[in-house]
């Protein structure tokens, strides 16, 4: 097997460090057999890059020769948090550490100094909904810092336009008719109770919420057949001994964490900000090109006419 690039540079940062083939196949949990392997023109899995990097203290691109020894500073960051969630597994302090990263990368553009990082903590503390926002004519970021919530969002707009992204218009409003009635919102707020892997009939709802069983199925229906996959709710039939089908209804926490994004901005957008910490304009445009808005619209308008026309 041929020598490459990669193998060249593991084997000069093994006998570099003095440690035997042995000795770094035992760090990795991987057999010698496979660090010859490597070092004689193989390569290792993927997800053992980042491993061999940080024991070497090197970037990945340096193990194939592509850039300086040193790490770049995403990869150092990347791998500080690896070192402290392995001192640390508490959930909620792996959440601190990245929002910490994440202000002090939000602060730096904002126009932002340590002045301004420190004051995100003391922020925090302030009453009042405070919140930070970068715009650009690509995209934006948005971060919301008060102690009543949190929340980071990263937004960029694709080649093809927001316009022509969000043109699926009928699709979205049968999404906001089914969110646009009290009852409903608690129907879905009992379904983000459940945890993943369980499930629960339209009765059991209706009972626990006190609203009529038969509006309780509509919404839960609607919720499974408005997405693919079952993204909003999850629904599956069971049969009894007389092969009489009752379905019952679930959710996935991965898929509802989208819904608290929408709730959240739905909360903004009913309670202004009162006050922006860290605030930076760069744009010179409007997020939608308002051409491309009317053409799209007539073009729906056009086609649905043609539709009616047909049938009659």
């Amino acid at each position: 097997m041929a020598a490459t690039v990669f193998s060249t540079q593991l084997q000069k940062l093994r006998k570099t460090k003095g440690i035997k083939q042995e000795q770094l196949a035992e760090h990795l949990g991987v057999s010698t057999q496979a660090v010859s392997k490597w070092e004689n023109g193989s390569y290792p899995d993927g997800d053992l890059l980042p491993r061999i990097a940080e024991y070497f203290e090197v970037s990945i691109d340096y193990l194939y020769g592509n850039e300086s020894k040193e790490m770049c500073l995403e990869q150092q960051v990347q791998e500080y948090l690896r070192k402290k969630r392995k001192e640390n597994e508490n959930e909620q302090t792996k959440l601190e550490w990245m929002k910490e990263f994440l202000w002090a990368m939000q602060g730096s553009v904002t126009n932002s100094g340590a002045e301004d990082y420190i004051g995100y903590f003391r922020a925090k503390k302030e009453n009042g909904r405070a919140a930070s926002g970068i715009m650009l004519d690509n995209g934006f970021t948005y971060m919301r810092k008060t102690e009543d919530l949190e929340y980071y969002c990263l937004f960029e707009v694709p080649e093809r336009g927001l316009e022509e992204y969000f043109s699926n218009t009928e699709e979205l409003a049968k999404l906001f008719r089914l969110f646009s009635k009290e009852d409903n919102l608690w129907v879905m707020y009992y379904m983000m109770s459940l945890n993943s892997g369980e499930c629960v009939r339209a009765e059991t709802v209706a009972k626990a919420m006190n609203i009529p069983v038969e509006q309780v199925r509509e919404v839960l229906e609607q919720a499974y057949d408005i997405s693919d996959y079952g993204c909003i709710v999850s629904g599956t039939s069971l049969l009894d001994e007389c092969d009489k089908k009752e379905y019952v209804y679930g959710t996935e926490r991965t898929y509802v964490s989208r819904l608290l994004i929408m709730l959240a901005a739905a909360q903004d957008m009913l309670y202004a900000v009162q006050n922006w910490h860290g605030l930076s304009h760069g744009m010179g445009k409007a997020w939608m090109d308002r051409k491309k808005v009317v053409e799209l619209c007539n073009k729906k308008s056009r086609g649905e006419t043609e539709r009616k026309e047909k049938k009659e």
